[in-house]
């Protein structure tokens, strides 16, 4: 089998192709042909331009690769390090790379003790990490873009229209007390403009709250696509929705964060993390469905500050985290955070992958392995979604010498038939949404998971989500995936 997930990281600083190399969306092509022998499939990455023109001007990107041809594996702030606290700017090496305390949108950055300060240099921050990181003693780091779980910084699949009247997906449980006393924050892109408009279950403007955007935030303003609505902007509120079927009496909060095409810097995710643990009320579970791969493969540092800030907290906050839709799992290179410090700290961060909609094994998208606690539904669910039209911004592949779809994670032989790669609509394709979207990804296996735990603390009167979470994991059953055989944990 010829899995694309387990060659990603392989080469990550390939060039461009070269003339004649295959390009994997031509349906005429060699799917299995790779980039100068170095292990490297090309893909589309259209994604990637969406959110360079959605960076506030004069923000600038650096990745691997650096051809923009092929996909981005890594991707952090060109101009800009994070660096440990102690560390004075007015060290020599620092000077000289002009090195200031950045502004943080515009804004004075509040500086938190004992905390990474996120540092605005002259020149290439992965050259100053890598020349000055013996120098502070490992205490400078790339500030890494983080992306709504995806390969290619986007749910697994694209949104696609069902009908208004179309029951959610997972089930609402009209009439029921789950959740109730709970409160889920949601970290994200807020709550899109009219999208409670005809759901019932999210029509409580009390209980669900967040982020709301107005018609400007929500739709393309100008341009070919001029009216459509934005890249990803209803997903926070897809995920809100998923919460409060499940959990209908549950209290939400969606933030408006991820607002460049669905992705935003890990320091800022930071900030606004532990500012959502700071508030009043406190949140019992933070669900976050976004992440990120390193240049180094350890923990983005800024996540693993979260990690320490939020271990000893007395209210026992969860952190509920989406596994991500790389395909990636066993051998892989790369992990997913923070999702993946539940390796270590899985007392309070859930890592979620997707099942397949048959629930006999992965979605194809899901990223697996030991790190992952548990998986839960992630394909095609269905729920609230922004009324409007929608222009689709990745191409479809397709097997050599047909246009008949494959999979994007596993060629030429999928892991099972009827994935979601194989039922999307093609790029370019303009179609209309009347308030609801059946979509994938393990974006929306969090959610379900974050929804399980807030039930079982309110059907106990438990306010230790951690607690919950232990009670409930403890009741796990075990799906034999029928593509591998890996067993993956399945909460009842």
């Amino acid at each position: 089998m010829y899995q694309i997930g387990h060659h990603l990281h392989h080469a990550l600083d390939v060039g461009c192709p070269r003339e004649g190399d295959v390009q994997m969306n031509d349906p005429g092509n060699d799917p299995g042909a790779e980039y100068a022998g170095k292990g490297r499939v090309a893909l589309p990455v259209s994604q990637y331009q969406d959110v360079l023109a959605a960076l506030p001007e004069g923000t600038k990107l650096d990745r691997i690769p650096e051809c923009e041809d092929l996909p981005a594996e890594v991707i952090w702030q060109k101009d800009h390090i994070l660096l440990r606290g102690d560390i004075s700017l007015e060290d020599a090496e620092l000077k000289a790379r002009g090195a200031v305390l950045a502004k943080v949108d515009g804004k004075v950055q509040k500086v938190r003790p004992g905390l990474a300060r996120l540092v605005k240099i002259n020149g290439n921050a992965r050259e100053a990490v890598e020349a000055l990181s013996g120098r502070f003693d490992g205490g400078i780091w790339l500030n890494h873009l983080m992306t709504i779980c995806g390969v290619n910084m986007c749910p697994a699949d694209e949104p696609i229209p069902v009908p208004n009247n179309h029951l959610p997906l997972p089930r609402w449980d009209k009439g029921g007390e789950g959740g109730k006393g709970v409160f889920v924050r949601v970290i994200d892109t807020g709550l899109a403009y009219g999208w409670r408009e005809g759901h019932d279950w999210v029509a409580d403007e009390i209980q669900v709250t967040g982020d709301e955007l107005d018609q400007g935030n929500t739709y393309r303003p100008a341009g070919p696509t001029a009216g459509d609505i934005k890249l990803d902007v209803g997903h926070g509120a897809f995920i809100a929705g998923i919460l409060r079927c499940i959990a209908p009496k549950v209290k939400v909060h969606v933030d408006n964060l991820f607002k460049w095409a669905g992705t935003m810097f890990e320091f800022q995710v930071r900030d606004a993390i532990l500012a959502a643990l700071e508030a009043t009320p406190a949140p019992n579970i933070i669900s976050l469905s976004a992440g990120c791969t390193t240049l180094t493969g350890k923990p983005p540092r800024a996540m693993q500050e979260v990690i320490d800030v939020m271990k000893p907290l007395a209210h026992k906050p969860l952190l509920v985290a989406a596994a991500g839709n790389d395909g990636l799992g066993e051998g892989d290179q790369s992990l997913f955070y923070p999702a993946a410090f539940a390796q270590d700290h899985g007392d309070f961060v859930v890592a979620v992958g997707a099942l397949r909609q048959d629930r006999k094994g992965r979605a194809c998208f899901s990223n697996f392995g030991d790190y992952v606690s548990v998986y839960d539904d992630g394909e095609r669910r269905v729920n609230a979604f922004p009324k409007g039209w929608y222009t689709y911004h990745e191409p479809i592949t397709y097997n050599a010498g047909s246009h008949l779809a494959k999979c994007y994670y596993y060629q030429p032989d999928p892991i099972y038939l009827g994935c979601t790669c194989v039922t999307g609509i093609d790029q370019g394709i303009r179609v209309q949404f009347d308030g609801m979207a059946r979509w994938s990804g393990t974006s929306f296996s969090t959610p379900i998971v974050a929804a399980k735990v807030a039930k079982q603390m309110s059907s106990t009167g438990d306010p230790d989500a951690r607690h919950a979470w232990e009670t409930l994991y403890s009741h796990h059953q075990v799906v034999v995936d029928q593509a591998g055989g890996y067993k993956l944990k399945v909460l009842p």
